[in-house]
């Protein structure tokens, strides 16, 4: 059943290759944004509702706090991508949690951090043509 079923295998993985995981993940995303942080880190998380509601299941999270925009900015463009990519903040960091991320999504992931922070660059790049004069 944990292999058939996903849900069971994510609830179940141990925190050993939660870790591995985490290390994996953290390593590419350096790799497409060398300019951020990011590290492996604890957390907890929630099973949801049905049969364990509101049971925290500790959990290993990569944590990214944007260094050129919020994390609340930085949240929204994530799920803007596509795929979408959603994640909580925590602790005023981005939580990617390896308990619901697989091994074969991380490029994905890593792809849409890059996006959301060249999207971010092309915004500040544009000039509407106004100028700025000082108030007096």
């Amino acid at each position: 059943a944990l292999s058939s079923i996903p849900a069971l295998g994510m609830l179940t993985a141990d925190t050993e290759t939660l870790v591995q995981r985490g290390d994996t993940l953290a390593a590419l995303l350096k790799e497409h944004a060398p300019t951020e942080r990011f590290y492996v880190g604890s957390d907890n998380a929630f099973a949801g509702g049905g049969a364990l509601p509101g049971v925290e299941i500790p959990t290993v999270v990569v944590r990214w706090t944007p260094a050129s925009l919020s994390t609340d900015r930085a949240v929204e463009k994530l799920r803007q991508t596509d795929p979408p990519v959603i994640a909580r903040i925590h602790d005023d960091a981005i939580c990617f949690d390896l308990r619901t991320l697989r091994p074969d999504e991380f490029e994905e992931l890593a792809s849409a951090v890059e996006e959301v922070l060249v999207d971010t660059e092309d915004e500040g790049e544009e000039d509407s043509g106004d100028i700025s004069l000082p108030v007096m």
